[in-house]
């Protein structure tokens, strides 16, 4: 697997991922969600996608997992839901607007979405090659369209009906997920 996703990034070049708002994703897992997947990562998921088959919900916009719920809490009900995503909605305005560098990629196998259980998760870090400087550069840091518009999505009303329900089993099941590890400026 490992020698796949080497190969995907290729040349790709180090990036920035620039924030657009808190979010409540999955379980009431919350989130901060960047404006779209930049050229250069986007380009690393659309080599990956024929060898690795359909990806899941949460994959296919960029983000920051803040916080995230027991896997043996209880599930959040709608009330609880909709006062979570009005503190998103209304801490987002206050969200730093530097961008976030990205200079490689890491491959994490997991078996609690927590990442903190019995046996710690198995980690390999890919770095992307094809320079950038020494912030995460620029140059592959463009967001397409179709990348903006799948992000503009995300926070329609009703989705959260849809978070309610018990959904930890089918989202959070898998193995050999891309996650972009984010260092934030001055870390």
């Amino acid at each position: 697997m490992l020698d796949g996703i080497r190969a995907a990034c290729g040349d790709a070049r180090p990036c920035q991922l620039r924030p657009l708002q808190l979010f409540l994703a999955w379980n009431g897992v919350l989130v901060l969600v960047y404006e779209g997947f930049p050229d250069s990562l986007a380009g690393i998921k659309g080599r990956l996608a024929p060898r690795y088959g359909r990806e899941n919900f949460g994959s296919r916009w960029p983000k920051t997992t803040l916080a995230a719920t027991s896997d043996t809490a209880p599930e959040l009900a709608l009330p609880e839901l909709e006062r979570l995503r009005t503190l998103c909605v209304a801490h987002s305005a206050g969200l730093p607007s530097e961008p976030v560098p990205v200079k490689g990629v890491e491959v994490v196998e997991y078996k609690w979405r927590s990442l903190e259980a019995e046996g710690a998760p198995q980690r390999a870090a890919i770095p992307l090659p094809g320079g950038g400087g020494a912030n995460g550069g620029s140059s592959g840091s463009s967001v397409g369209e179709e990348e903006r518009e799948r992000v503009c999505g995300l926070d329609e009303p009703e989705m959260y009906p849809r978070l309610a329900r018990d959904t930890a089993e089918m989202y959070w099941s898998g193995r050999g997920v891309l996650e972009i590890p984010p260092s934030w400026p001055g870390a």
